[in-house]
C-alpha cells in the first residue's frame, strides 16, 4: 500500500509506503476516515491541524473555446501540461487529455493502465487418457443396455466397487448412476453413503 501526502500546492509532504495484511484493510480505512476530518470531508490532517485539500479551481468544468484556444497558444510556446494546468486553473491530466482530444499532443497513455497480460491457463491435472488406463469406459456415455446391465447387477447384489470393476468407471460415476436410475439392491446404499 502507499499512501502519499500533498501540501495545498500539490507538492508532496509526506509518504508511507509497505505491506498490508488483507484483514486490517477495515481498520486502515476507519483510521483515513478519522484523520479526514468531521463528517469525512477529505480535509488532509498534517502535524500543524486540517488543511484543505488542493484541488484546482476549473475542476470539473467544461472546456469553453476561448480556454482552448489559450490553452493551444501556451502550449504552441512550449509550456508544459503542468505549467498550463496551473496557469489555467486545470488539473495537469485535465490539460494533457484536452491536449489529445485537440490533437496538439499523443494519447497520454501514461494515464491509461496497460491492459492485464493473460493468464496462462493452468495445466490439467489429468488428462481423459490417463484416466482411461485404470477405467476404461471413463467420461463415456451410457448406453441404455449398459443402464439396464447395471440394475439387473445391482439387484443381483453385486458391490459398488464390483460394479466400478464391471463397468469400468470410477465408483462415483457408478454410484451416481445408481442413484439417477433409482436402482434397488445393495450397491444403492453404498451410493448414498459414497455421496453419488
Amino acid at each position: 500500500m502507499s499512501i502519499i501526502g500533498c501540501d495545498t500546492d500539490g507538492e508532496v509532504v509526506a509518504e508511507l509506503r509497505g505491506d498490508v495484511v488483507t484483514a486490517d484493510l477495515p481498520l486502515i480505512a476507519r483510521l483515513l476516515t478519522a484523520a479526514a476530518g468531521p463528517g469525512g470531508t477529505g480535509d488532509r490532517v498534517t502535524a500543524t491541524g486540517p488543511r484543505t485539500p488542493h484541488r484546482p479551481p476549473r475542476t470539473g468544468e467544461l472546456w469553453s473555446g476561448e480556454e482552448e484556444d489559450r490553452l493551444a497558444a501556451l502550449h504552441g510556446e512550449g509550456s508544459d501540461p503542468a505549467d498550463i494546468a496551473q496557469h489555467l486553473g486545470r488539473s495537469e491530466n485535465s490539460v494533457r487529455w484536452k491536449l489529445h482530444s485537440l490533437r496538439l499532443a499523443a494519447r497520454p497513455d501514461d494515464l491509461v493502465p496497460a491492459p492485464r497480460p493473460a493468464l496462462p491457463e493452468p495445466p490439467k491435472a489429468y488428462t481423459v487418457e490417463e484416466k482411461r488406463r485404470e477405467h476404461p469406459n471413463a467420461y463415456k456415455r451410457w448406453t441404455a443396455e449398459e443402464d439396464a446391465d447395471l440394475l439387473d447387477r445391482c439387484a443381483n447384489g453385486v458391490s459398488l466397487a464390483e460394479l466400478a470393476e464391471e463397468f469400468g468407471r470410477y465408483e462415483g460415476a457408478i454410484a451416481s448412476r445408481l442413484l439417477k436410475l433409482d436402482a434397488q439392491g445393495p450397491a444403492v446404499g453404498e451410493a448414498e453413503e459414497f455421496g453419488g
